[in-house]
């Protein structure tokens, strides 16, 4: 659970506003913007937790796949099924 300050409850009932508004609308594209509002609430929340601290004993190799992961997933977005990576090569 995260408690919000006044000012944050404020921010997220704007959000959830526009949310609606948007929702109501025939914009075409809609469910584009719902999604990066959604998005937007997600960060929002998950800046307000602490970092969580970097172990500095051990092997680097889980952080570096797991960098190399995060990397690969950012260059190929597959939001749906239908979506497939058209590759060029191997």
């Amino acid at each position: 659970m995260v408690m919000l300050l006044p000012a944050q409850v404020a921010q997220a009932t704007v959000l959830f506003q526009r949310m609606l508004a948007k929702n109501r609308s025939e914009y075409t594209y809609k469910q584009d913007v719902l999604r990066t509002l959604v998005f937007e609430l997600i960060h929002d929340v998950l800046s307000l937790q602490p970092a969580t601290p970097v172990a500095g004993t051990g092997s680097s190799a889980p952080r570096v796949a797991n960098l190399f992961l995060d990397l690969l997933e950012r260059q190929f977005p597959i939001e749906s099924p239908q979506q497939r990576v058209q590759l060029h090569a191997p």
